[in-house]
């Protein structure tokens, strides 16, 4: 009998590597739901890049205790209703254990009820909308500096170059309302300053001639933009022929390559706040680090959003990386909680909250579509 147990050692051993082997095989699959297609397409599309950089050095660097990274990207069209199939079809149907790099406001608040009951964390969302931080939702991480960190940032700007008065152009959604909302509060903490008019548009819309004519009609020293890169660039462009000459400042999520490069002269002077370090020199390490992994690609081209991605993948690996045991949902939500991390310049730190930075710089759009700091 002992005969019989010896001569299937051989064979067990076999069948118990090769489960091993299959099992560290298995892709680590995270979901993302963006905008590929469609007015704000170039959001979607440098999230995924900037991630897909950082994804793809580390898989040829044999991934992660041998199991690769798989990032399944959906495209949303900057549609809410989209984003809800798209987020349901990555849980239900690819088995993702993370959703990390949404893009938008209202795509990612259209998600919220499924994320929060799914329990799967949600890592890095291009927004900073106060309705994703207000503790609500446990396994929802936000990397970037908030819209109100922006406003008080920019607030800040215009207040110390004398300018009094403002209007307001919004989009007619969840993330206009962030903006505004946002800017009331900012603006209420310098008592010299005050919003004069404000005026909507429609997400994805280049219907901005009732806009222009507001700020035609009602002259104020500065309009404040919040909307993406394609009916900004419009705004810009129009409300410049049409001669005015006053200040234009807007958010972080705008897309400050695709405004400089879509409104053109229109853009300049443009006053842009960003929330990561510059993709486009190399004052810190970060940097370096993100135009490397770029740097790959046959042409490569840099962007705040592709940073963004960048980050939101470096973060994602790390807490993978500390992870004792099986990969899931729950394990890196455990990992991603307290998680504390310099990646060269630039802090991401999860120990006091949710929220992991609060860091926000000027740029301006100068001349030939050049973003300086």
């Amino acid at each position: 009998m002992m005969n019989k147990w010896l001569r299937l050692v051989p064979s067990i051993l076999v069948v118990l590597l090769a489960c091993g082997t299959a099992l560290a095989s298995e892709p680590i699959v995270l979901g993302q739901s963006a905008a590929l297609t469609g007015p704000a397409s170039m959001l979607g599309t440098e999230m995924a890049r900037g991630m897909n950089a950082y994804f793809n050095q580390v898989n040829e660097r044999g991934g992660i205790n041998g199991r690769v990274i798989k990032l399944i990207t959906l495209d949303d069209g900057y549609e809410p209703e989209r984003t809800l199939q798209n987020t349901q079809k990555l849980i239900n149907d690819d088995k993702a254990v993370a959703l990390v790099g949404y893009v938008g406001t209202p795509t990612s608040l259209a998600v919220m009820p499924t994320v929060k009951s799914s329990g799967l964390p949600f890592i890095g969302a291009y927004t900073g909308a106060e309705s994703l931080r207000d503790g609500k939702f446990d396994n929802v991480y936000n990397i970037r500096a908030s819209y109100n960190d922006e406003a008080l940032r920019i607030t800040k700007e215009i207040d110390g170059m004398g300018l009094r008065t403002m209007g307001i152009v919004y989009q007619k959604d969840a993330f206009g309302d962030a903006g505004l909302h946002a800017m009331q509060a900012a603006i209420a903490k310098h008592p010299d300053m005050k919003i004069v008019w404000m005026e909507t548009v429609e997400r994805n819309s280049i219907k901005v001639d009732t806009a222009v004519a507001k700020i035609l009609a009602n002259h104020v020293d500065t309009v404040f933009v919040v909307s993406a890169y394609k009916t900004e660039s419009e705004l810009l462009i129009k409300a410049r022929n049409a001669g005015y000459v006053g200040l234009f400042t807007t958010l972080s999520f705008v897309g400050t390559e695709p405004l400089a490069t879509m409104a053109g002269n229109a853009a300049r002077g443009v006053v842009v706040p960003a929330v990561m370090p510059s993709p486009h020199s190399e004052p810190i390490s970060l940097s370096k680090d993100y135009r490397r992994a770029m740097a790959a690609e046959a042409n490569p081209s840099y962007s705040y959003a592709s940073m963004e991605g960048y980050v939101a993948a470096r973060v994602t690996v790390e807490a993978i990386k500390r992870i004792n045991g099986k990969v899931t949902s729950e394990s890196i939500n455990a990992s991603l909680h307290n998680l504390r991390l310099d990646l060269g310049g630039f802090v991401v730190d999860f120990s006091k909250s949710n929220n992991a930075s609060q860091w926000v710089e000027t740029t301006i759009i100068g001349a030939g579509g050049k973003i300086s700091r």
